[in-house]
C-alpha cells in the first residue's frame, strides 16, 4: 500500500537562489510569466500587442546607447535576496553580466504598463529604489503618459514626474538625448 500523498511546504518566503534552482531543475518552467518579489512568486500577464509595440519603439530609440552601455530587453534583474524581476528593458554597463551585479549598476529599468499598472507603480516601484536602481520609467500607453522615477532610496524615489508621450523625455544619464514616445 502506497503511503498518503504529503504536500511539500515551502518557506514562507522564497529567495532568489532558491527560484534560480527550482529553474534550474525545471521544476518552474522558464517559460512562464512571474517574478519574485519580496519572497513571494507574483504571476504576471504576458506582454500584448500594444505593450509589445511601446516597448520595441523604445528600446530602438535607446539603442543610440549602446556605444557604452547594454539595452535589452532580455535580462533578470536581482534587486536583493528576495526579489528578481524582468524589466521590459534594462540599461547597464557593457561587460556586466544580469544576476551578476548589484542593482545599483542599473543606470535605467522601463517597465511598460498596460494591465500592471498599479504594480508597476506601487510594490515594484518601490523594490527598485530600495535595491538602489538609478531611474525607472513607467510607460502607461493607455494614460500616454511616462512616468520618471529618480533618486532611488531604501525609503523611496526622491523624485516622481509625469512626462506626456509628445513632451521630449531624456534619461538621467544621456539629458542631451531627446525621446518622444508616439502611438501609431
Amino acid at each position: 500500500m502506497n503511503a498518503p500523498f504529503a504536500p511539500i511546504r515551502l518557506a514562507s518566503r522564497l529567495t532568489a537562489d532558491d527560484v534560480l534552482t527550482l529553474l534550474d531543475a525545471r521544476i518552474l518552467d522558464p517559460e512562464a510569466d512571474f517574478e519574485l518579489l519580496d519572497g513571494e512568486i507574483i504571476t504576471v500577464s504576458p506582454a500584448g500587442p500594444l505593450h509589445q509595440d511601446v516597448q520595441i519603439e523604445l528600446e530602438e530609440q535607446l539603442a543610440v546607447l549602446r556605444d557604452r552601455y547594454k539595452v535589452t530587453s532580455s535580462a533578470t534583474l536581482r534587486l536583493s535576496e528576495v526579489s528578481l524581476v524582468d524589466p521590459d528593458i534594462v540599461v547597464y554597463p557593457r561587460g556586466l553580466k544580469p544576476l551578476a551585479f548589484p542593482p545599483t549598476e542599473v543606470v535605467l529599468a522601463v517597465e511598460v504598463t498596460v494591465s500592471t499598472r498599479a504594480y508597476d507603480l506601487g510594490r515594484k516601484a518601490d523594490a527598485y529604489a530600495r535595491a538602489g536602481v538609478q531611474e525607472l520609467w513607467v510607460v502607461d500607453p493607455e494614460a500616454q503618459v511616462t512616468h520618471v522615477h529618480r533618486e532611488p532610496s531604501p525609503a523611496g524615489w526622491g523624485a516622481i514626474s509625469q512626462v506626456p508621450f509628445d513632451a521630449p523625455l531624456s534619461p538621467a544619464i544621456r539629458p542631451d538625448l531627446t525621446l518622444t514616445l508616439t502611438l501609431d
